[in-house]
């Protein structure tokens, strides 16, 4: 147990040459009903994305940058809903798009962790394709995140939660 609740995952970030990978705990005050978002079904279930693909990255953070005298502000919120879309597919990475000149949005500081759903508006799912863990120093062009598809993810996940 530590500040917070009692530790129910942990594992220590992953450092090799031009790959980071991060994975942190998760603490809870008290135990919690089964929430009903769900990580990618299978191994590689992302693989076969393409351009159109749409995501809903949930944020917790900052919002994306406004252009100020002196420099861009980042302002805080709640919880923001951001519609973004598919850009590029890693071993372990997925970046979307939140370029504002497409029609995209997404995510901002202080949003690491959040879920990225596959779909968005009348086709969002309840399947977490990803966690955000990083993205670009104005939050206008990258959200990047850690994919729930991956072997490494799914063994991680399936110590403490029922797998599709």
């Amino acid at each position: 147990m530590g500040a917070g609740g009692p530790v129910i995952g942990y594992l220590r970030g992953e450092h090799k040459p031009r790959v980071r990978r991060a994975r942190g705990e998760l603490r809870l005050p008290r135990p919690r009903p089964p929430h009903r978002g769900a990580a990618a079904k299978a191994v590689g279930q992302l693989a076969g994305l393409g351009q159109g693909q749409r995501f809903t990255a949930v944020g917790y953070g900052g919002r994306e940058a406004v252009n100020q005298p002196g420099g861009p502000v980042i302002g805080y919120l709640d919880t923001r809903v951001r519609r973004s879309s598919f850009n590029a597919l890693g071993p372990c990475y997925l970046r979307l798009s939140q370029n504002p000149a497409t029609g995209d949005s997404g995510t901002c500081y202080g949003d690491s962790g959040g879920p990225n759903f596959l779909g968005a508006g009348a086709t969002e799912t309840n399947i977490i394709a990803g966690t955000t863990i990083t993205g670009d120093r104005f939050c206008k062009a990258t959200n990047v995140t850690y994919r729930l598809d991956t072997a490494s993810a799914r063994a991680f996940l399936g110590q403490f939660v029922a797998l599709p």
